[in-house]
């Protein structure tokens, strides 16, 4: 019989095995999960075998014996199993949970290594599948995010099976597959400031043009721009507090938490959060400060939708929403933030994810600041040199 225990941050699926301790008491074995789900779901295939005292495979391979097949017909579809895996792990974000199904739909699903049952999966199998993956999404012109997310769904599931008694190992650890780069194949070309006022006063209303100068200037994601309520303007501070979102997912539009849960409040340019104040000026402070004309909420593809809308009207249609945020961030490197305050500005987990993104606008940061050490390099021989003179 197999059974789960809390333990500190995580669960132990504990089972007996033959013999007893010198005490008297049953031998048991036990493996650590971070989460409950894992825990459970390992000890529900590792109850039944453990009470005869055998392995999962032997009671498998008993049953298929006795009706003459393979063992490995009585495993899973890869995809249906990572399917399964996916929709019952409630410990995944909506977000996340609603990528890795996307991933399996448009990358996983139709191929031969996702119609193969999980017994008879290969390493080389694993190594053709992951050579046919090609990003659809290309216009971000980013690094292997599409791959990075069939990456670690991949390797999610072979692991469980693991976990599950379903496989003795992992064909896809044993691949020797590499984990791709977070770093973007092509840097991040921002926008200036004068482009980020002319594509604002560029939109079609002003709501909109306001909506686009809180995203450039303040570089908050589109479910923030639409998440931001009247009371979240401090205009005596100039700033702004970011609590919620607009989240979208397979369930519709709803306000959640930014993203990673990550609450912040930023200081933004006065003269931006006068216009906001003016803006919501005798509406309720409960309200947001954006909505569709039906008071419905703005999710990131309504704000790209006004984006793109003013973008075509400056004659720049590569101009999309995201590129208002990377603009921000230019524009606090330039003012010589250093990765930390970037990090706390934009509301990153951590960071890393600022460096990953950023790290070429900072090594221009860098040659500013040596030429302000150049000049003061240049005073300070100015000096010397009056003195010798004097």
């Amino acid at each position: 019989m197999a059974w789960v225990e809390k333990r500190r941050e995580g669960w132990i699926a504990r089972w007996y095995i033959d013999g007893v301790t010198t005490s008297g008491t049953r031998k048991t074995q036990s493996k650590y999960f971070k989460f409950e789900h894992d825990a459970k779901q390992f000890a529900r295939h590792h109850g039944t075998p453990r009470q005869y005292g055998m392995g999962a495979y032997e009671v498998i391979e008993r049953l298929q014996a006795s009706i003459g097949g393979s063992r490995k017909k009585l495993t899973p579809v890869v995809s249906g199993y990572a399917r399964e895996l996916v929709e019952s792990d409630n410990s995944l974000a909506r977000g996340t949970r609603d990528g890795y199904l996307a991933v399996i739909r448009n990358h996983v699903e139709g191929t031969k290594l996702g119609s193969m049952r999980m017994g008879d999966a290969t390493p080389q199998d694993c190594r053709t599948f992951w050579g046919s993956i090609t990003p659809k999404k290309t216009y971000q012109r980013g690094g292997d995010g599409a791959k990075g997310n069939v990456f670690r769904l991949m390797a999610k599931a072979f692991n469980s099976a693991v976990a599950d008694g379903i496989r003795p190992d992992s064909p896809w650890a044993m691949a020797r597959i590499k984990r791709p780069s977070k770093n973007r194949a092509v840097p991040i070309e921002p926008m200036s400031i004068d482009q980020i006022e002319e594509l604002a006063e560029a939109a079609s209303s002003e709501r909109n043009r306001l909506a686009i100068l809180v995203g450039g200037l303040c570089g908050l994601r589109g479910g923030e721009v639409g998440g931001l309520r009247v009371r979240d303007i401090d205009a005596a501070k100039c700033r702004l507090s970011i609590i919620q979102a607009v989240v979208r997912d397979r369930g519709g539009k709803h306000i959640g938490l930014p993203k990673g849960g990550k609450q912040r409040t930023i200081t933004i340019p006065c003269s931006l959060s006068t216009e906001l104040v003016n803006f919501v000026k005798g509406r309720p402070k409960s309200d947001r400060v954006f909505e569709t004309p039906d008071d419905g909420l703005v999710s990131h593809t309504e704000f790209n939708k006004w984006v793109k809308r003013a973008a075509k009207n400056v004659g720049d249609e590569s101009i999309h929403a995201h590129l208002l945020r990377h603009a921000c961030a230019s524009i606090l490197i330039d003012a010589s933030a250093n990765p930390r305050e970037v990090q706390e500005y934009l509301g990153h987990s951590n960071v890393q994810t600022t460096l990953n993104l950023y790290a070429h606008l900072f090594d221009r940061a860098g040659t500013n600041l040596a030429e302000k050490m150049e000049a003061l390099r240049g005073d300070y021989r100015q000096r010397v040199a009056a003195l010798a003179i004097a």
